[in-house]
């Protein structure tokens, strides 16, 4: 559950910042924020520049997969299936749906629609012209 501020030149440790879960993804990084997911069950924002909590979003389950940034918004997926879409500069809800089998893997997008791959087998696509799901194959 450590996340750490490095200086790429030297590799000195410039902050440590510790959250609620241990971490298995990637940040993203969104201009002086860094957003990720723990199994503590929290989408956080911490400040590039000092790790200090920007924003926190209780998400309530384990996120495994890095979360998506999307212009102004931040796409994660938990794995029991819960998909959230919230803003990128506040945190707040945007939009949720569940779908089936677990999401341990990064949702994708081409720049238009997000892709999202679940443990089922299942792939779906959000964002095309209904601005619904698109496609639900196994």
């Amino acid at each position: 559950g450590e996340v750490y501020g490095i200086q790429a030149e030297t590799g000195s440790v410039l902050w440590q910042t510790r959250l609620k879960g241990p971490i298995w993804n990637a940040p993203a990084i969104s201009g002086e924020m860094i957003i990720l997911g723990h199994s503590g069950g929290e989408i956080v924002a911490l400040s590039r520049n000092n790790g200090a909590l920007v924003w926190s979003y209780p998400i309530v389950d384990v996120v495994k997969a890095s979360p998506l940034l999307v212009g102004q918004f931040v796409v994660a997926g938990t794995m029991s299936g819960k998909l959230v879409v919230l803003n990128s500069h506040d945190g707040s809800h945007v939009a949720e749906t569940e779908v089936t089998g677990a999401i341990a893997f990064p949702p994708v997008t081409d720049g238009t629609r997000i892709f999202v791959a679940t443990q089922s087998g299942r792939i779906l696509c959000y964002g095309d012209e209904h601005a619904q799901l698109t496609q639900d194959r196994q």
